[in-house]
């Protein structure tokens, strides 16, 4: 009876020591399948991230690579554009140069004086014409104003100035300077395109957007003569203009 007992007590210790040893086992296999799973989870996640990252670092690459070249595009235009403005700038300015040849101009001029120098721009001139001691005052004036209306006419058939300037310089004993001086632009220098070739110069010059006589004519002109331009060596029929009075300055100078 003792000895079946004993039997069966070994028998239960020998079930319970299986039980423990298979739950064991099982345990450690979940804990292994779930460790697995995590870490299959870990790889997955850090393979997206990895992945989403490199996506996006190629879309900034992308976006850099398109915009680098968007701006060299657009700087190649850019360049490309001032280039063309330039050159047609000066294209037009070389055409208009071609149309208004001062000098040939002035050869059907009777006494016109010689052509000390010009300044020919797209839509503007400068015109400085020289002195000639051997003209007495009359001729001066005179030489100037018909001189003068010749160009602004020159100038007009051109349809593409806007802006004349002519003086006439005169050597003084310590320099020289702008004896005469006329600015044309707007309304007076289209109704200059239609002077008679023998206008005085009186009238020349009152009709000007502004005018400058220098000292030296100034001081020979009598009195009436001074009524004429009301007692005014500088005029016109627009206000003061920087451009022309700088002009006339730069025709001042000293010995």
């Amino acid at each position: 009876m003792f000895k079946d007992k004993r039997v069966i007590v070994a028998a239960i210790m020998v079930l319970a020591a299986v039980a423990v040893v298979f739950a064991i086992v099982t345990n450690g296999t979940k804990s292994n399948e779930s460790n697995r799973a995590k870490e299959a989870s870990s790889t997955v996640k850090k393979t997206t991230k990895s992945s989403s990252e490199k996506t996006v670092s190629a879309a900034k690459s992308a976006t850099t690579s398109s915009k680098q070249a968007h701006d060299k595009a657009s700087s190649s235009s850019s360049k490309a554009s001032s280039s063309s403005s330039s050159s047609a700038s000066a294209s037009s300015a070389s055409s208009v140069a071609d149309k208004f040849d001062v000098a040939a101009t002035l050869k059907g001029v009777d006494g016109a004086p010689a052509v000390l120098s010009t300044n020919v721009g797209a839509t503007s001139a400068q015109v400085v014409l020289a002195d000639n001691a051997n003209q007495d005052f009359d001729a001066y004036t005179g030489a100037y104003a018909k001189s003068a209306v010749a160009i602004l006419k020159a100038a007009a058939k051109t349809g593409k100035m806007t802006d004349i300037y002519v003086a006439r310089q005169v050597k003084l004993e310590d320099g020289t300077e702008f004896a005469i001086a006329g600015y044309w632009t707007g309304d007076q220098l289209k109704n200059a395109g239609t002077l008679a070739d023998n206008t005085s110069m009186k009238d020349l010059l009152l009709n000007a957007s502004r005018y400058y006589i220098g000292g030296s004519v100034w001081g020979t002109f009598s009195q009436q003569q001074k009524n004429d331009y009301t007692n005014h060596q500088q005029g016109g029929q627009i206000g003061d203009n920087q451009d022309f009075t700088k002009w006339v300055t730069s025709g001042t100078t000293k010995q």
